[in-house]
């Protein structure tokens, strides 16, 4: 669980650094709900990665304390460059 929590404490550390910075922009719209767009493709990347390794380390403590799991990390939607 340790490392879960530092991969997550990680993301979050990176998340905040990365809105400082510009490469991730927030917006909002009507209503409150709010979206972010990741504007550098390789941190984009690293996110999703972290939390395949999350998911991946919290199934295998699943696994391991006998509780049967689905958990896998949604697979993404084509981009506007696959067009």
């Amino acid at each position: 669980m340790n490392a879960i929590v530092d991969l997550l404490r990680a993301l979050r550390e990176r998340y905040e650094l990365a809105v400082r910075s510009d490469d991730i922009h927030l917006g909002s719209v009507n209503g409150g709900k709010q979206f972010y767009c990741i504007n550098d493709c390789q941190l984009g990347a690293w996110f999703d990665l972290t939390r395949v390794e999350i998911l991946k380390i919290f199934s295998e403590i699943c696994d391991e304390a006998g509780i049967s799991n689905e958990l896998h990390f949604p697979r993404h939607r084509r981009s506007w460059r696959d067009w």
